[in-house]
């Protein structure tokens, strides 16, 4: 199962997902407490695991999480942030065992949805993934990630026409996320829309970086002389991009061509 699976990371920053919102739900009642220093301790640890999970620590943050979930456990935020961690862990299973108390917890809890259609696609399960990515922009539809999630979501169905219209929806709410821009160019250059992708790769980042991926675009059509040509736009604009001189140099050994040499400015 773990080979077969797409990594959290590269639902989340490579392919453009971007992390569920780490805040409660719009509609959750939040509850008074008698103790104030309670409500001090679950903030800290609150805290705590929100830093621990960003900075890439999941096992730690399980420690902390499990005491907000024994000061609150019936509220729906901590069993969501369990779940975020496991699924860091690559546990799906109980991610979403916990996503699912989450949902009973609170139904309009957008965050859940979102990240269980994740967990789906983390596993080739995209057609299963698909009603929750639905389920959290009905309940946030000015969310522009739970959008791009769903526009990614077909984007690896290859439905790439759905994928373009989410992505679209996710920029018009969002236009500046970047990821949205770049993930929209893919979409746009697997229809064979190669002047829109370009001008999307621009919208995303810098020139050099544009290029590369439409150099990227092309290679993977076989085109390879075009793919050389961008490849070399984008390191003529910027030397040291590496990823763009990998590309030249792979590109160069299969034409049987020498590698141009660029001077670093």
């Amino acid at each position: 199962m773990r080979s077969a699976m797409i990594p959290l990371a590269l639902l989340l920053v490579a392919c453009g997902g971007s992390a569920p919102k780490e805040t409660v739900s719009k509609t959750e009642v939040v509850p008074v407490w008698e103790s104030d220093v309670e409500n001090t301790a679950y903030e800290f640890y609150r805290s705590v695991s929100k830093t621990l999970l960003r900075t890439n620590q999941p096992r730690r943050a399980l420690k902390t999480i499990s005491k907000m979930m024994r000061q609150r456990p019936k509220e729906a935020e901590p069993v969501y942030l369990m779940a975020r961690a496991y699924l860091e862990l690559d546990d799906v299973a109980s991610a979403r065992r916990s996503l699912n108390r989450v949902i009973e917890l609170d139904d309009k809890y957008a965050p859940a949805h979102a990240l269980l259609g994740m967990s789906f696609d983390m596993t080739g399960e995209h057609a299963a993934a698909v009603p929750h990515h639905k389920a959290a922009i009905e309940l946030d539809p000015d969310d522009a990630s739970y959008l791009n999630n769903l526009g990614f979501c077909y984007y690896l169905m290859r439905d790439y026409r759905r994928a373009v219209i989410f992505y679209r929806k996710a920029v018009a709410k969002d236009p500046g996320v970047h990821r949205i821009h770049n993930n929209l160019g893919f979409a746009l250059a697997r229809q064979g829309k190669m002047s829109q992708a370009l001008t999307s790769f621009k919208l995303a980042g810098v020139p050099a970086q544009a290029y590369n991926n439409m150099g990227f675009v092309h290679e993977e059509r076989g085109e390879l002389e075009r793919a050389y040509n961008y490849y070399l736009q984008a390191l003529e604009l910027d030397p040291v991009l590496m990823q763009a001189r990998r590309n030249l140099e792979r590109v160069c050994a299969v034409l049987g061509r020498p590698i141009p040499q660029l001077e670093a400015q």
